[in-house]
């Protein structure tokens, strides 16, 4: 699932981009790497008003979950890159964020500040309890930063998999079966 990124995009990301480190686990130089997962927050957001889906960012005010849809946190995990993504390749989540407290990751691909691509999802407890554990300073095909868990994108669920089931949920919440 793609998502071209456009002009007033890049307008909203210099908004958000601090040009700081975000924390003290930020290894991308000047803070860049929010401009990755600007994109990708902005990109979702866009996908969800697509859907007519009600979500509220909080990642401006929470470091653990990006945004809310009634009691659904979701936290979006970006990886910039300067080719297509693959299936073969992964996502990873730092092992510190493990007791963070949301319920779903949606893991997309920048490419280039020009398109996000949409990879999958998977609920939080389901990833840490299938992904696979690598320690910083390991090579992987890169030397990882910090010690983190890792997926392959072919084995997370399907994007329109979990906007079926936000829509779902929508539903039911709109008739009082859910709150």
């Amino acid at each position: 699932m793609k998502y071209v990124v456009t002009d007033l995009d890049r307008e909203e990301v210099q908004h958000r981009y601090s040009g700081e480190a975000f924390n003290r686990h930020t290894f991308v130089k000047q803070g860049k790497g929010q401009i990755c997962g600007a994109l990708a927050e902005i990109a979702f957001e866009n996908l969800m008003i697509k859907r007519y889906l009600p979500c509220k960012y909080v990642g401006d005010s929470n470091f653990e979950w990006d945004f809310e849809f009634g009691r659904c946190r979701i936290d979006v995990k970006a990886k910039q890159r300067s080719v297509e993504c693959r299936p073969d390749y992964e996502c990873s989540v730092a092992d510190h964020q493990k007791a963070y407290k949301a319920h779903y990751y949606v893991f997309a691909s920048v490419k280039d500040d020009t398109f996000v691509e949409f990879m999958g999802w998977m609920p939080k407890p389901e990833y840490w309890k299938t992904g696979h554990t690598v320690k910083g300073g390991q090579f992987t095909g890169i030397t990882e930063h910090v010690d983190n868990t890792k997926m392959y994108y072919r084995d997370l669920k399907p994007m329109d998999e979990f906007l079926d089931q936000l829509e779902l949920y929508d539903y039911k919440r709109a008739f009082g079966e859910v709150d």
